[in-house]
């Protein structure tokens, strides 16, 4: 099992994987449950001493799962909520070659793909949010969190954030399947408490 760190030792985990890189970008995913503090981890490294880009995984929002005929299956709706080649083809590649990244953040509202964000290949990119340790992804990063909340912490939090009780079902069925089946929490370097 992975080592459970403080946010102060994150920091100093990953400046260590910096300084090995010398050079270029460092990726981090950050994955875990819903309601976890994913978020507010990759904030933490955001204002620490990396400075650390964020890509929150929710800017990747399948169109062709807001609403399919038929509905779908737990595992398909794990393969569709998230458009991870997207973020492949679109951030991962380009930035380990040197180049630079692009990709257009998904409008919630409008419920298409809206404002496109430019990256630049260097520093510390760090991708949060479930689905973030896919394995089709995983290799691309340098450093892997899970963060680990108890249940009671992360069902609160959620009961707070969407109007939509159909859609939240939905998805926490793909997220306990994702758990589950390709169980994340196995291949993270380190552990981080959610707060």
């Amino acid at each position: 099992m992975a080592e459970k760190l403080t946010i102060e030792q994150l920091v100093e985990f990953i400046q260590k994987r910096v300084e090995t890189r010398q050079g270029g970008v460092t990726f981090v995913a950050i994955d875990g449950p819903s309601g976890a503090g994913k978020t507010t981890i990759a904030d933490a490294l955001q204002q620490s001493d990396l400075a650390a880009t964020v890509i929150h995984i929710d800017d990747f929002y399948s169109d062709e799962g807001v609403n399919p005929l038929g509905g779908l299956t737990p595992e398909e709706a794990c393969d569709e909520y998230v458009d991870w080649q997207r973020l492949q083809e679109l951030v991962l590649e380009p930035l380990k070659d040197g180049d630079t990244g692009y990709y257009p953040v998904y409008d919630w509202v409008a419920r298409k793909p809206g404002e496109w964000v430019t990256l630049q290949p260097r520093g510390v990119l760090v991708i949060e949010g479930v689905y973030a340790m896919r394995p089709e992804i995983r290799d691309s990063y340098d450093v892997t969190v899970y963060v680990d909340t108890p249940p009671e912490t992360r069902l609160g939090r959620l009961s707070e954030r969407s109007d939509n009780p159909v859609w939240v079902k939905r998805w926490a069925q793909a997220e306990e399947w994702y758990n589950e089946n390709i169980r994340p929490a196995d291949y993270a370097d380190v552990m981080v408490s959610g707060f």
